[in-house]
């Protein structure tokens, strides 16, 4: 879902600000819907849909390359002549080395022969806010065009406590724990258990397995998922995940293939991700969130 901070209002797809078009600000009043707006500017800048520019920025964002951070950026920029180059960030263990997404994307468009921008949109997972270009993105944004809008974007992801929400998935969590205890991952060293509940109420566990030809490993998500279809169950309602991520004290999130495998089998299935040094709150998003533009028959 994107809904407007700020001065903003609900919309459609996540948590949306804008932090204007150059010198002009956004002009924007209570009661107005984003889309509504966003029409409007599209028709005024002829833009093509802001939304879909945001969801491309999203789709951008798993592409990062971020092993020291772990903080994965998504940038999608729209050309002139309505093309949209997209472009994450990548790091290096030279820092210095490292380009952030608005860069890459930048970048590329740059060596494709463009040079007239109307408009950017970024992504990143910020609990607390969103997050702007760095001085040096902005510096290279503004080398093309000072008019330019800047769209900031996260996902939609909410905490809750267990206590708020119904017994059946706070079963769901204990279990995804229960389940990580059997975690078998003498490489990694990190534990991930899932429990999975079917739409008839069914639940399946499932918890990591690695492999010492590391490609041969499985994760917890899909270990859960392939023992539900193996007994015939093929419909899922929701999916608890626990670990312990300690170095960074965040959520760990199923990774692509697991949610690709997770969509495959519905596209409203709501997951639940719980820390198990703090099983107080989990993270509520849905497959959806998780997974954009996803590659699916529906």
């Amino acid at each position: 879902m994107l809904t407007c901070e700020g001065p903003g209002v609900d919309g459609e797809i996540g948590t949306m600000a804008m932090l204007g078009e150059g010198r002009d600000s956004w002009p924007i009043t209570v009661g107005d819907t984003f889309m509504s707006r966003a029409a409007n500017l599209a028709k005024r800048r002829r833009h093509p849909n802001i939304k879909q520019l945001i969801r491309e920025s999203v789709s951008a964002r798993e592409m990062a390359y971020a092993p020291y951070s772990k903080f994965t950026v998504g940038a999608a920029l729209l050309c002139e002549d309505g093309e949209v180059v997209t472009g994450c960030n990548v790091e290096n263990i030279s820092y210095g080395a490292s380009i952030c997404a608005e860069r890459t994307a930048l970048v590329k468009a740059v060596s494709c022969g463009q040079i007239k921008f109307r408009a950017i949109a970024v992504t990143a997972d910020a609990n607390d806010g969103f997050v702007p270009p760095c001085g040096v993105c902005r510096q290279f944004i503004v080398e093309f065009s000072a008019n330019m809008a800047v769209y900031l974007a996260k996902p939609d992801f909410s905490t809750v406590l267990v206590s708020s929400i119904n017994s059946d998935i706070q079963q769901l969590v204990r279990d995804s724990v229960a389940a990580r205890n059997l975690a078998y991952c003498p490489y990694s060293k990190f534990q991930v258990g899932a429990a999975l509940i079917t739409t008839d109420g069914e639940t399946f566990t499932g918890c990591n397995v690695e492999n010492i030809a590391y490609g041969g490993s499985i994760c917890a998500e899909r270990t859960a998922i392939v023992k539900a279809v193996s007994s015939g169950k093929q419909k899922f309602k929701a999916i608890a995940v626990a670990t312990d991520n300690i170095k960074t004290d965040s959520f760990t999130s199923p990774c692509g293939p697991c949610r690709q495998f997770i969509v495959e089998f519905g596209s409203d299935t709501l997951v639940y991700l719980a820390k198990v040094n703090d099983l107080a709150t989990v993270l509520v998003t849905d497959i959806k969130e998780l997974l954009p533009l996803s590659f699916t028959d529906f």
